[in-house]
C-alpha cells in the first residue's frame, strides 16, 4: 500500500508513488502542455505561467517536471547565443581533431605507435 503524491488516496502500487486515476489525468495534461510547447517554441514559461497557458493546475505541471516528463529550461540565454557558443565549440573541436590526424599520420599506424616498428612482432617478458 502506498499513498498517491498528488491525490492522498491509498493505493496498491510495486512502481509509481501516483495513483492510476492521477497517472491518467498527468497524461492529458502532459499531451495539452507537449501541443502548447510545440506550437510555441520560443516562449519561456516558468511552471505557473505554463499551467495558466493550458488551464491547468500548477500542482499537475509541476509533478509533470518532478517525473521528468517536461524539462524546463533554466538558462536565461537566447537561441542565438546557443547557437554561437555551439559553432565555437565546433570550431574548437575540428581545430583540435585536425591537429590530432596530423599527429597519427607521423606515426603511420597505431601499431607503430603502441608497439614501435616491428609490427605483429610482441616481444614476451622474460622471467
Amino acid at each position: 500500500m502506498a499513498e498517491c503524491k498528488l491525490c492522498g488516496k491509498p493505493f496498491i502500487t510495486a512502481g509509481p508513488m501516483i495513483c492510476p486515476a492521477c497517472l491518467k489525468r498527468l497524461d492529458n495534461v502532459y499531451k495539452k502542455a507537449l501541443d502548447y510547447l510545440r506550437d510555441h517554441p520560443y516562449e519561456r514559461l516558468n511552471a505557473k505561467e505554463l499551467a495558466e497557458a493550458i488551464d491547468e493546475d500548477l500542482v499537475d505541471v509541476r509533478a509533470l517536471i518532478e517525473l521528468g516528463w517536461i524539462e524546463r529550461d533554466i538558462s536565461t540565454e537566447s537561441a542565438s547565443e546557443e547557437m554561437d557558443k555551439k559553432r565555437h565549440l565546433l570550431k574548437a573541436f575540428e581545430k583540435e581533431l585536425s591537429t590530432l590526424q596530423g599527429q597519427s599520420r607521423k606515426y603511420g599506424s597505431y601499431g607503430y605507435e603502441r608497439y614501435g616498428r616491428a609490427k605483429g612482432k610482441v616481444e614476451k617478458d622474460k622471467d
